[in-house]
């Protein structure tokens, strides 16, 4: 067994007295919060804390109960790694018995036993760890026999803050399970309770299990840059850094190869075309300096890639970069991470700690004559006055993909789409001309051609503030920041701590593509960013005489960018306009299309997940409004609660989209004559094979809704099977629909009560 370290043997101690004191409540779901920073070897203290817990509870005559399981659960497959250090702690001792679900032979939990939980194995009823079988082996069945038994329950939640306090879904599954005592496990718990422990980072520190702190862009100057892009700067000083730890680490007499660690850009779990362009700078970049995957020097831990990862964690591991996303960040463990460069995106302004905290932990548990290796280093291109240290939030690490269950039958139903190439939400080609007459409004120059008088243009543009005579674009980034305590917080960048960089061309190119991208408005950005870019850069031709390269420089200098991004904008006022009068006189084309509900959806991070075990898709995600409020509407979110308190009598329900092809759609002539596409919110299927439409709405709630409803019933009457629907509202908390044509929207008198009973039988 390991031996503890003081501030561990008192975190334990703690840990005892505090569980003790909730014991003897008698209450159920009492919160007891475990806070331990990043390295602190927070699972080793758990574990001892089991040991002893298990150990001194028999003999404890002063508890009421003094029979304990306990169920550890970890978000993603964080629980296998605790689980294997839970089990290897316990090898010589065996106090406890480490279980996965597959090991649970006697239906229930025994007195001592541990059972590790993956937290998105568990948070889905399809599930078959909470799925009724035939041999009634599922949790919630065990842990029922275990309290019959007279053990109870203990949770001990890791890395609480990514998934044990939100949502709906795990309120109810942790009611469900209704443990005696709850443990929250993190460095950064939302949670707080009367019921504490803290491990203070200094004590940690003072031990010598963590470094000192952290510098952000430590040493970086300008002077060094040599015509070289930024990126490529931070890179070569990244890889000098550990070189020169390397040494350092030999001289101390002492095997470590420090590894440096490159993040991409987007934070969300698939890779961006962002994080593509970054991957193949940092690859080419490495291949000049002889690092490659060939040589095993560089390693790559991407959602489609992992390369060179075997052993990687130890010490003296060839490899010497790694290149990551933000997923790993979680229960990762490499103590000879030493260096850290984050390439962020314009917008970006955050780091989160537990990224940073992957390269907190000392190499060999001990700190070193050279202060050097007692600290943690961050390169960054990051450029803003204001830098946010955050916490990491579980969206880095869902995949939101639901799937359709696999007993459903095709419905071939006629689906409607308007083709909208004509009239498509972007700029387009006529965007140019608008543009222009934008600019000879705002500051009254004439476009002249070659040989014009351009300088009286410039002067204009001279006359609203523009700077024109830049000779190069700088960008500021933090220099030399000491951050000893990583914990949530905002640092203000003082100018004294600013490093201020010359962009190259080509990386004001990118600059500009980035800034043409953000201030695309509400336009498709992928097909109108370029349309923006080539017309901002022609207007400096025609209209000033001035090119490509300086045209970058006048837009991107800080103090002119307002100027244009007021333009951009005031031009987009005149251009929808302008698609406006091309809709009217464009005759939308009706395209027929066969449709099903689709096999999967990918849900961004809009939506939440939500317990519905009747939906087709599985799991089920919602949009989220605000904390507690899911679906669009509450309306909404009633009937999908009755459609559940309902399941038994229907194959399933679908929450249909409103936007894409793979959304299911009728179209219906609207109020003003037009052409138009009525997205029905719900597609039912009872158990006697009737399928309903149905579109929830509240009483004179949708001024269209008398046209959406009757070109419903005709699309029903059409149809080759049975089936009913409409718009449906709650009335005097009845829902009711008109099963025929409609002539208003507030009058239900003569509605159907929809009785989903009856309709299955």
């Amino acid at each position: 067994m390991l031996e503890l370290r003081n501030y561990q043997t008192e975190a334990v101690n703690s840990l005892i007295v505090q569980t003790n004191k909730l014991i003897k409540l008698q209450n159920h779901r009492s919160k007891l919060v475990f806070k331990a920073p990043t390295g602190s070897g927070k699972t080793i203290v758990m574990a001892e804390f089991l040991n002893r817990y298990i150990q001194e509870a028999h003999q404890n005559l002063e508890l009421p109960k003094r029979e304990f399981a306990f169920i550890w659960i970890a978000p993603n497959k964080l629980h296998i790694q605790s689980y294997q250090k839970i089990r290897d702690y316990f090898k010589e001792i065996r106090t406890v018995r480490s279980l996965q679900f597959e090991d649970v032979t006697e239906n229930q939990l025994l007195t001592n036993d541990v059972l590790f939980l993956n937290w998105q194995s568990i948070s889905n009823d399809e599930n078959i760890y909470i799925k009724d079988n035939e041999k009634n082996a599922n949790l919630f069945n065990f842990i029922d026999n275990t309290r019959n038994n007279d053990i109870e329950i203990i949770v001990v939640l890791d890395e609480a803050h990514l998934f044990a306090s939100k949502g709906q879904k795990a309120n109810e599954f942790l009611l469900r399970l209704n443990a005696m005592v709850e443990i929250d496990v993190s460095a950064t718990p939302l949670f707080n309770s009367d019921y504490k422990v803290v491990i203070h980072r200094q004590d940690v520190v003072e031990s010598q299990m963590i470094k000192k702190g952290i510098i952000l862009n430590p040493d970086v100057e300008p002077s060094k840059q040599v015509s070289q892009e930024l990126d490529y700067y931070l890179l070569d000083e990244a890889l000098k850094k550990r070189k020169l730890l390397a040494e350092k680490y030999n001289a101390e007499g002492t095997n470590i190869n420090p590894l440096l660690l490159i993040q991409l850009p987007n934070d969300s779990a698939s890779e961006s075309l962002l994080d593509r362009v970054y991957r193949d700078i940092i690859i080419g970049g490495l291949k000049e300096r002889n690092i490659t995957v060939d040589n095993h020097k560089l390693a790559i831990w991407l959602s489609k890639e992992a390369i060179n990862l075997e052993d990687i964690e130890s010490p003296n591991n060839i490899t010497e970069v790694l290149i990551f996303k933000q997923a790993i960040a979680l229960g990762w463990d490499c103590p000879r991470a030493s260096v850290l460069l984050i390439f962020r995106e314009l917008k970006q302004e955050s780091f989160t700690i537990q990224t940073v905290g992957r390269i907190l932990r000392m190499a060999e548990q001990k700190h070193y004559f050279d202060n050097a290796l007692n600290i943690g280093y961050v390169y960054t291109n990051l450029s803003k006055d204001i830098i946010q240290i955050v916490k990491d939030d579980m969206d880095y690490f869902l995949d939101q993909r639901a799937e359709r269950i696999k007993n459903y039958s095709p419905l071939s139903l006629q689906s409607s789409h308007i083709n909208k190439k004509i009239i498509r939400n972007r700029l387009n080609s006529k965007y140019k001309r608008i543009l222009f007459e934008t600019l000879e409004n705002k500051i009254d120059v004439i476009k002249y051609e070659v040989g014009g008088k351009f300088e009286e243009n410039i002067e204009k543009l001279k006359n609203h503030f523009i700077e024109i005579d830049i000779n190069n674009i700088q960008i500021p980034i933090p220099k030399d920041i000491e951050i000893l305590e990583l914990k949530e917080e905002i640092i203000r960048v003082e100018i004294e701590h600013q490093a201020k960089f010359a962009k190259t061309q080509n990386e004001l190119s990118i600059l500009f593509k980035q800034f043409c991208w953000l201030n695309s408005g509400e336009f498709a950005k992928f097909d109108s960013a370029p349309i923006l870019e080539g017309a901002l850069i022609y207007m400096f031709e025609v209209y000033f005489n001035l090119y490509e390269t300086t045209a970058i420089k006048i837009m991107l200098y800080p103090s002119n960018q307002q100027f244009f991004i007021d333009l951009i904008n005031e031009s987009f006022v005149i251009y929808i306009k302008f698609l406006e009068i091309m809709k009217k006189q464009t005759q939308r084309k009706v395209e027929k299309l066969s449709w099903d509900v689709p096999e999967f959806k990918i849900y961004n991070d809009k939506y939440t997940l939500y317990e519905a075990p009747a939906h087709v898709l599985n799991p089920t995600f919602l949009s989220k409004r605000s904390e507690g409020l899911f679906a669009d509407s509450n309306v909404e979110l009633e009937f999908i609660e009755y459609l559940e308190q309902h399941k038994d009598k229907l194959d399933w329900w679908y929450k249909n989209g409103v936007e894409n092809k793979s959304d299911f759609s009728i179209d219906y002539i609207n109020s003003k004559g037009e052409t138009s596409l009525f997205y029905i919110d719900f597609i039912i299927l009872f158990t006697n094979q009737t399928l309903g439409f149905f579109d929830t709405k509240s009483k004179g709630s949708d001024p269209e809704m008398v046209f959406k409803h009757n070109a419903l019933i005709d699309y029903i009457a059409k149809i080759n099977r049975i089936a009913i629907g409409g718009v449906i509202v709650k009335e005097n908390g009845s829902w009711r629909y008109p099963s025929l044509k409609i002539e208003n929207n507030y009058d239900v008198s003569n509605w159907a009560f929809f009785d989903i009973v009856k309709i299955s039988k």
